[in-house]
């Protein structure tokens, strides 16, 4: 099965469906279900900037468990798994999907591709598994315990 890595916080909104679509810089063919992989890293420079806009979904959960004791199921894991339908650019996107708020926010200062999101699944605890800065989507083996 496939899996893409994310850094949190963006992990925790994609997870438990508040962040619908990813940015990214560069397209990928893959099309399906995939695990997200929680990286090792958080990025502070993705938090501050959530804080920032407080008007987009999930900003206060995210805010709520950042500051919640951590374990080490939140990095280095497989947290949840989502459905990838799309990639297409961000104009296209926002011809799709005109009230999508997180395209009208971003405005690509996040990247100018952008990966629609279906079917988020959040695990209620992570799944140890390293993860791949390259290739965006790489081979994860099936976890026995799901």
């Amino acid at each position: 099965m496939k899996a893409i890595s994310l850094k949190q916080p963006w992990a925790f909104l994609v997870v438990h469906g508040y962040k619908p679509i990813e940015f990214r810089y560069r397209r990928d063919k893959f099309r399906g279900e995939c695990y997200v992989q929680a990286s090792k890293t958080f990025d502070d420079w993705g938090y501050e900037w959530l804080l920032q806009h407080p008007e987009l979904p999930g900003v206060d959960q995210v805010e709520h468990a950042m500051w919640c004791p951590k374990t080490d199921t939140d990095f280095g894991s497989l947290v949840g798994k989502i459905t990838i339908t799309d990639c297409i650019s961000v104009e296209q996107a926002n011809l799709f999907y005109p009230d999508e708020m997180w395209l009208t926010v971003c405005q690509r200062t996040l990247g100018d591709i952008a990966y629609i999101i279906k079917n988020p699944i959040a695990f209620p605890y992570g799944i140890p598994c390293k993860g791949k800065i390259a290739p965006l989507f790489f081979e994860v083996e099936e976890p026995e315990i799901l």
